[in-house]
């Protein structure tokens, strides 16, 4: 089948460390526009090379200048403390280094389960090893949703497969295979379509030299019962 790319809108958190600096994206705009403001402030209260505009008492100006100061100031140390209260969450996004054992990384970031009566609606149970879905609730069950898996880091491409979903189905615990669709992408921008699963299945990123985002969009899908359409119990990442 053709790979397809589609659009998607981005829902990775604005605090990912940028390349090579370091600096959060946040971190960086504060610094820039706190240097233009002050540059500009320079220009504009160095009237008087023996007192500044700034710092004169009776000019009218200067504690709107100096508010505005202060908020910049202020400001830019709200967007530092935002972009560092991630903790693990600010990740580098260079290519993925994973150790024996670490098949898992995969964290949901966003995800949309449908069906009235679906219990198993938590993102939490789609992360890490499969455990089955025959008791509830040990997977995600999407009815006509998607879910959106974030690896952390770019996974390289190579020989055979770089994925397995772990869709609970007959092979493993007592469930009932369904179908899905499987998107990679690097930005989580722009997905590509990879291929069609049902029940556990493997993917191989093809033509792609990495990515890090994978979507899984229920195919079809139902909406009844406590665990309608596709249950995604796992993604196995192969490095």
């Amino acid at each position: 089948m053709k790979p397809r790319t589609t659009g998607r809108p981005s829902l990775a958190a604005c605090c990912v460390l940028s390349e090579p600096s370091g600096l959060a994206p946040g971190e960086a705009a504060a610094g820039l526009f706190l240097l233009a403001l002050l540059l500009v402030l320079r220009r504009r209260t160095a009237s008087s090379a023996s007192t500044p505009r700034l710092m004169r008492s009776n000019d009218p100006s200067a504690p709107r200048i100096r508010s505005f100061l202060v908020a910049a100031l202020t400001l830019a140390l709200m967007l530092s403390a935002a972009c560092r209260s991630g903790g693990d969450e600010i990740v580098p996004d260079g290519p993925c280094v994973l150790q024996a054992g670490q098949n898992y990384p995969a964290k949901v970031i966003s995800h949309l389960t449908t069906g009235e009566d679906n219990k198993n609606t938590d993102p939490l149970a789609a992360q890490g090893p499969p455990d089955c879905a025959y008791d509830l609730p040990n997977d995600l069950a999407l009815g006509k949703g998607y879910v959106v898996f974030d690896l952390g880091c770019q996974l390289e491409s190579h020989a055979g497969p770089e994925i397995k979903v772990w869709e609970s189905d007959g092979s493993y615990c007592q469930a009932i295979a369904e179908p899905y669709e499987v998107y990679f992408s690097t930005d989580n921008l722009n997905y590509t379509f990879i291929g069609d699963g049902f029940g556990v299945t493997a993917f191989d990123a093809g033509s792609l030299a990495k990515f890090r985002y994978i979507k899984i969009n229920a195919a079809g899908g139902i909406e009844g019962g406590n665990s309608p359409g596709p249950d995604i119990d796992a993604v196995e990442v192969f490095p």
